[in-house]
């Protein structure tokens, strides 16, 4: 029996079709054959052709559907991965592990930043119960709930090994890149974003001389890494001086490696990319406090786009490292992928904001 729309959920009426024809899309088709005409679902449902329209262009927009002008919509997507979209639950608990407090304080203040988002991916995309525990209760939960999923955030190597030996559905989202290729993963990869960068510095603003302000970690080598790789790609000037390593990820440390560069006088750069935004926004300040307007006298970018990036005064320019995302994909491979053991990369993405610009006239 076909569900119907009820005025009184005050829910819009595409989305409430939209989830109805998940579920029927789901349960009783395939891919390939052909789904009914936009006039036949008003008919079936008594909705307005605006409101079959704007639930069938999601359906299509999320690959669920193609729609052939003259031809007719054919299913693209249907099984269990559709239902699940519908709302459907998932039948198993899913068991996800807590970092500890003093790991992450100690490591880099952004973790908590970086856990909280890919924990709200997971939960605001699995459909069923989550039990949120350490390791080792995750442990001992496994061993009497054999067929729980469970995702894990950044696990050590030997951890990963452990929980892959015993649990049925097992993800790991792997933050720093500690696990070897073939491990069960997401994880995320910045090249790209730090080249979008260097492009939009280099070719849209004229930057020539661009400076690194860096953490010492491990987990920020790949960050340094495509750094120099942009700069022998776009040929840029980039002296040992320009590269400001520091050991700790404050917004103080940001702003003493920058007053650093800005003892360069006249060679100092016009450019600086800072590998986390807590950090460049100590730099904003450093060069807001030696007198230098941002952009206008020296632009700066930072890495990861935490909530207040876009709240500074100038809003910062950062490469967005999708973690919400990676929770999410993380649920869909674990519901309709978790036997296929391969490691998913995910890219960062540039987003320009106000802290960059054009190279200073004076330094052209």
């Amino acid at each position: 029996m076909l569900k119907t729309l009820d005025k009184r959920k005050g829910i819009a009426k595409p989305l409430q079709l939209r989830n109805i024809l998940l579920e029927l899309i789901g349960s009783q088709y395939s891919a390939g054959q052909r789904f009914h005409s936009e006039r036949e679902l008003m008919n079936m449902f008594n909705v307005s052709s605006l409101t079959v329209s704007q639930a069938m262009k999601s359906l299509a927009n999320d690959g669920i559907v193609e729609r052939k002008v003259g031809g007719g919509t054919f299913i693209k997507k249907a099984g269990e991965e559709v239902l699940f979209m519908s709302g459907y639950t998932a039948p198993f608990s899913l068991y996800v592990n807590i970092l500890p407090c003093r790991s992450l304080a100690e490591s880099n203040p952004l973790n908590w930043f970086v856990t909280s988002e890919i924990q709200r991916g997971i939960i605001n995309s699995f459909n069923g119960k989550i039990k949120m525990l350490s390791a080792s209760e995750i442990l001992s939960g496994l061993k009497n709930d054999k067929d729980s999923g469970c995702i894990l955030i950044n696990p050590p190597a030997r951890e990963e090994e452990t929980f892959s030996a015993l649990a049925a559905r097992l993800v790991n989202i792997d933050v720093d890149s500690r696990l070897k290729p073939a491990a069960n993963c997401i994880r995320w990869e910045c090249m790209n974003g730090i080249y979008d960068l260097f492009f939009y510095l280099v070719q849209q603003c004229g930057h020539r001389k661009i400076a690194l302000i860096a953490g010492n970690p491990a987990p920020h080598k790949k960050r340094i890494t495509g750094f120099r790789m942009n700069c022998e790609t776009f040929n840029t000037y980039c002296p040992p001086e320009y590269i400001k390593l520091i050991d700790t990820g404050t917004r103080e440390a940001g702003g003493n490696a920058l007053r650093e560069l800005l003892q360069l006088g006249s060679d100092r750069p016009t450019a600086v990319f800072v590998d986390t935004d807590i950090k460049a926004e100590g730099a904003v300040q450093a060069a807001q406090e030696a007198g230098l307007k941002v952009p206008d006298d020296i632009s700066i970018a930072g890495f990861d786009d935490i909530p207040d990036a876009k709240h500074l005064c100038p809003s910062l320019t950062t490469i967005r490292v999708p973690y919400y995302e990676m929770g999410v994909q993380a649920v869909k491979k674990l519901m309709f992928g978790q036997n296929k053991a391969q490691c998913i990369p995910m890219q960062a993405e540039l987003i320009v904001r106000a802290s960059t610009g054009k190279v200073p006239a004076d330094s052209r």
